[in-house]
């Protein structure tokens, strides 16, 4: 299990109303657009490669984003689950370990 996760761009301000329950789940946030995370525009099979390398999970409200997840080579697998509700964007928030 690991302690870290990354925050896709577009759920940032999500994250920061939910950071006390991302905290009860993880010690360290990463934040996609901030350096030295992966920049605002990284691809998917990017931000893949950053996670398998820092050994982080992502959380993201892309519903397809484990399909450029999976075209990474290092990736075997991918476990995806509903994580929150982002009551601001109505939409899914889930929660991708790359196994």
């Amino acid at each position: 299990m690991t302690h870290k996760v990354l925050i896709d761009y577009d759920e940032r301000g999500w994250a920061k109303r939910k950071d006390q329950k991302i905290r009860n789940d993880y010690e360290e946030i990463l934040l996609v657009g901030e350096p030295p995370n992966p920049p605002m525009n990284a691809t998917d099979e990017e931000i893949a490669t950053f996670c398998e390398d820092k050994n982080c999970d992502l959380i993201t409200s892309d519903k397809k984003a484990y399909t450029d997840l999976l075209k990474n080579k290092r990736v075997r697998a991918v476990q995806i689950s509903k994580y929150d509700w982002d009551d601001s964007g109505n939409k899914q928030v889930y929660l991708i370990k790359i196994l």
